[in-house]
């Protein structure tokens, strides 16, 4: 060996694989440590010619990062090659079973159209689950999820499972056992990532494709030649209905959602406000870990006192719940004697709005909920007396995806409400921020809309910035308080489909638009809006 020579070492390929890792995961890249070189005994070998070898010294893979962390970065890696198509990043086939490399040969012949599902798919109805069923069509044909979820595999279901098995908790963790509050280990946004799998598997042909990024390396099924190389499956063989057991039993058995258990008829509002919940706790928590074992991975120069525990100051991660549906309303308080006001904020993930006899359309209901009341007998902070107070939401901070409830469940009366409201394919939500229509400090709730110069509907429609809001999907109850049925209502590249437990079909003539207005009207039960700006 001469100097210039080219020498191969293990490490070489470790370190391409943090960089392949911090290239295509970034929430699992490292930053390159000392390599510490050593005289170890497995560094000499034995060869069948010359005995006892010395394989010189040797740089060992750096011991600060955690192996199951590895582990985990490696199988979200594996994946993404596989989605996008990558097989020479990967080595080849070689390293592959046959079902990745089908896949990974299929995602790169549809080319920009992979990791998107281009039509809705049926879901069985398993006994009265159409309230799950109708509310699943409405997430995973939302773009910002598809992408969170497929393209970008941000909760990778694998790599969260050898996380949450290396018995680590992190720090925001509900309780030591594990990160449910229950005793069966059940992750929900491992359960929807499964689940976007099969519905996205189900739209290209590809049943078994969650067993396909789960499959172990096998060298000998590598596809040799191009006859071996499959077809892209015909329109016949695509779009067969799923059964979403897997994900109902993890509802039942999740300690948040118990109380949705059992095939009683359900509330699809109820079941969506408990899955956004905790898929948004189990999302957090593998987020949690995962910065948890980066930092333990960080080498000693670069560490810091700010990023030893917790959170690094940097770190403004959201889950894929607060950081598409959480929103904040501004609650305002005056009383009506000194003119004392104050405000906080309250967060939420789904409006619930009134319907009277007056909200014929969903901006009165937007109305309605942002009109002031007027209160008596509250206590001033100021005054330290109770008086009449002026109380009032607006919106403070808008979601990327509003969802809006419309309350037809009456409790009191025991009836459905089956009054009309009419809601536009548009909707412009910048009248409901509270520069435009917030209660003027001084000023009686019954003032308020009769004031020419206080709050007006029209002006506030006409001065105020328009932050627009496409529809994206409905869901629509038939039937009576006490019995009924849910549907849903998507859109998917410009066209609506009707998704009725297993049966998909267009929604109507055209692109569908017109027939689901029209014919939601009466039975519209939840709208969901995307902002403009979160759907590129």
């Amino acid at each position: 060996m001469k100097c210039g020579d080219f020498v191969y070492h293990e490490v070489f390929d470790q370190e391409k694989e943090r960089m392949d890792i911090s290239h295509y995961l970034p929430q699992f890249g490292w930053d390159v440590g000392s390599l510490r070189r050593s005289y170890e005994p497995f560094s000499f070998v034995s060869t069948p010619d010359h005995g006892i070898v010395w394989r010189g010294m040797m740089a060992s893979y750096p011991t600060s990062v955690p192996t199951d962390y590895v582990l985990a970065g490696r199988l979200g890696l594996r994946r993404q090659l596989i989605f996008n198509g990558e097989m020479e990043a990967s080595g080849g086939c070689s390293t592959w079973g046959s079902m990745a490399s089908r896949l990974a040969i299929m995602q790169s012949r549809l080319g920009k159209k992979k990791s998107k599902i281009k039509a809705p798919v049926g879901m069985y109805n398993l006994g009265n689950t159409c309230f799950m069923s109708s509310v699943l069509q409405c997430l995973v044909n939302c773009p910002p999820i598809q992408r969170y979820f497929l393209r970008d595999a941000k909760h990778n279901h694998l790599s969260c499972q050898v996380l949450r098995s290396s018995n680590r908790e992190a720090p925001t963790s509900p309780t030591k056992s594990n990160h449910n509050g229950d005793s069966h280990g059940i992750c929900i946004a491992c359960e929807m990532d499964r689940l976007m799998l099969e519905y996205y598997g189900s739209t290209i042909g590809h049943s078994d494709i969650t067993d396909a990024v789960g499959e172990a390396p096998d060298p000998s099924s590598c596809l040799a030649t191009s006859a071996a190389i499959p077809a892209l499956p015909s329109h016949d063989k695509c779009g067969d209905p799923l059964v979403p057991s897997r994900l109902l039993a993890a509802t039942w058995k999740s300690g948040g959602m118990k109380h949705l258990a059992g095939y009683q008829q359900r509330d699809s509002h109820e079941f969506l406000s408990a899955f956004l919940d905790i898929m948004s706790k189990h999302d957090r928590h593998f987020a949690d870990i995962t910065r948890e074992l980066r930092e333990e991975a960080k080498p000693s120069s670069l560490s810091s006192k700010e990023t030893a525990r917790g959170r690094s100051p940097n770190d403004t991660s959201e889950d894929i719940v607060k950081s598409l549906f959480a929103g904040n309303l501004r609650s305002v308080l005056i009383c009506e004697t000194c003119g004392y006001k104050r405000s906080q904020p309250e967060p939420f993930l789904n409006i619930s709005l009134p319907i009277t006899s007056e909200t014929k359309t969903i901006e009165a209901c937007l109305r309605h909920f942002t009109q002031p009341e007027d209160l008596s007998d509250i206590t001033c902070d100021l005054c330290e007396e109770k008086h009449p107070h002026t109380k009032q939401h607006t919106f403070a901070k808008l979601p990327k995806i509003l969802c809006l409830h419309l309350k037809r469940f009456d409790a009191a009366t025991n009836k459905k409400i089956t009054e009309f409201v009419s809601f536009p394919a548009q909707l412009n939500a910048g009248p409901f921020l509270p520069h435009w229509c917030e209660v003027i400090q001084g000023m009686k709730a019954s003032e308020h809309a009769a004031d020419p110069d206080g709050y007006n509907a029209q002006k506030a429609k006409s001065c105020s910035s328009a932050i627009m809001y496409d529809l994206h999907a409905t869901i629509n109850h038939t039937g009576t308080l006490h019995q009924g049925h849910y549907v849903a209502n998507v859109r998917v590249d410009g066209k609506w489909y009707h998704c009725n437990d297993a049966h998909v079909f267009d929604a109507g003539e055209g692109d569908g638009e017109k027939a689901v207005l029209e014919a939601a009207v009466g039975e519209a039960y939840m709208l969901f809006y995307i902002r403009r700006d979160a759907q590129k």
